[in-house]
């Protein structure tokens, strides 16, 4: 996968959440919609730093020691405690944060299923000429 395309997951994951979110809060219950927000922010940070930490291990232009330690102390004790805080203390339903916790992994999914759709009707290279 390019980074690039995981970046556009990662996008493309903020706008529907902000649109489903404020759909769910509005029509069906705002705590809900609520923890749906939080779930999915909570992933795409945590997915986020997953990619800048895959980076900076593997590509060797970027082998700086120091950030790869924030990073690691960032993403691990720091943005996992985070998450365990927000299920202890936030009183939001579980069922929202684990719906907004999936959005990336179907958003990702359908992505990758329309390029690949894309690509086997070879439409790909019709939209690059």
């Amino acid at each position: 996968m390019e980074i690039n395309f995981l970046k556009r997951c990662l996008l493309t994951t903020a706008w529907v959440t902000i649109i489903v979110a404020l759909f769910t809060a509005y029509y069906y219950n705002f705590l809900f919609g609520l923890g749906l927000m939080i779930g999915s922010a909570w992933n795409i940070g945590n997915f986020w730093l997953i990619m800048r930490l895959g980076s900076a291990l593997l590509i060797k232009e970027s082998n700086d020691r120091k950030r790869i330690g924030y990073l690691l102390a960032l993403k691990f004790p720091a943005w996992y405690g985070i998450g365990y805080l927000i299920l202890r203390y936030a009183q939001l339903p579980i069922y929202g944060l684990l719906v907004g916790f999936s959005i990336l992994f179907i958003v990702t999914l359908l992505k990758a299923l329309g390029l690949q759709i894309t690509k086997s009707n070879g439409k790909t290279e019709e939209l690059n000429n």
